[in-house]
């Protein structure tokens, strides 16, 4: 890594760092990080193991739609494996966030579970994002269409109404294209290639795009996989709604954490401090504010200390891991990246 990259790589890091301390200490200071919030939820930890419990059965079904779309792209890989990367992931998106991001830890360790699949894993972790986003937006938007006389959607606004269903509609549109439009009608695909005969520096994006055509003729899998990620998200949701009453807020319509969590979720996954941290915070204070309640950040704490948990059995499953594979961690950033330039 030369010294202009590295020198970058830390202004970065320490203007994320700088941006993560302010927000936590505003949140602190206008008492919108509350300790008797916490308190609160102690006392009610029925609430609180149920909601976890929720979250966790949503994780599952995650690791399940992903197990099935790395067999779509005839990756032969145990269910045992596809478990341990995804803890893995866990681990490293809480504690290394940065470069080296789960995802790509997760991919790494596949791709080197079954060599040379090394385009079709990592697009196959594509088409997992891809899809979890389309179940957040999917319920989102069928939320806020189901109650759109109520009077909660007014309450959150007409911008985030026409977020939902502008980014709801590009997602259709997504998928009919993926789904409705063969090789050699497709304008991305075609682009692609004729440009990557030139730059060679296109090889591997088109590689990728290769690997998600495959779901093309895998309409099957890609439908159940996006129904499976709504029923992950429904059940993430009530675990939210569990947390609301954990800490025994009062006055905020649950029907409406059915847009406003997914909502939540996705400003909070923008890559700024780990897990959330900082960004989270200050997304469902803005989002919850809109119904009522100033305890959004007391809230997502919740999620946060679920997510620790995760990240600490990830840690456990990884040092497992690294024992059987050991690759030095500041490496599996540059090994990934020189295995996707290699033919599968």
């Amino acid at each position: 890594m030369d010294v202009r990259r590295l020198r970058s790589r830390y202004v970065t890091t320490t203007l994320k760092t700088i941006f993560l301390i302010a927000i936590v200490t505003v949140l602190i200071r206008q008492d919108l990080l509350s300790y008797a919030s916490i308190e609160t939820a102690i006392s009610r930890w029925p609430w609180v193991i149920v909601g976890w419990a929720l979250t966790f059965c949503a994780i599952l079904i995650g690791t399940v739609r992903w197990h099935f779309l790395i067999h779509a792209q005839d990756i032969v890989l145990p269910f045992r494996r596809t478990v341990q990367s995804v803890f893995v992931g866990l681990f490293f998106n809480v504690f290394l966030p940065g470069t080296v991001s789960g995802d790509l830890v997760k991919g790494y360790y596949v791709a080197r579970a079954v060599p040379g699949h090394v385009a079709a894993t990592v697009s196959s972790i594509l088409f997992d994002r891809v899809v979890g986003v389309s179940g957040l937006v999917a319920l989102a938007a069928i939320a806020l269409l189901a109650g759109s006389r109520g009077e909660w959607a007014g309450r959150l606004g007409d911008p985030i109404a026409l977020a939902v269903v502008g980014v709801a509609v590009g997602v259709a549109v997504l998928y009919a294209a993926l789904l409705g439009l063969t090789e050699d009608r497709d304008p991305v695909l075609k682009i692609l290639r004729r440009l990557a005969g030139r730059l060679q520096f296109l090889s591997s994006p088109l590689r990728l795009y290769e690997g998600i055509r495959v779901y093309h003729s895998k309409p099957g899998v890609t439908l159940a996989s996006i129904a499976a990620s709504m029923v992950a998200h429904g059940l993430f949701v009530v675990a939210w709604i569990c947390y609301v009453r954990a800490m025994a807020i009062e006055g905020i319509p649950l029907a409406a954490l059915f847009v406003a969590v997914p909502v939540g979720m996705l400003m909070a996954s923008i890559p700024i401090g780990p897990a959330g941290i900082g960004t989270g915070h200050a997304a469902f204070l803005a989002i919850l504010a809109l119904l009522g309640s100033d305890r959004g950040a007391d809230l997502f704490n919740l999620v946060l200390v679920f997510q620790f948990i995760l990240a600490g059995i990830g840690g456990l499953i990884y040092l497992s891991v690294k024992a059987n594979d050991p690759v030095p961690t500041d490496h599996l950033e540059a090994a990934m990246m020189d295995s996707s330039a290699q033919p599968d």
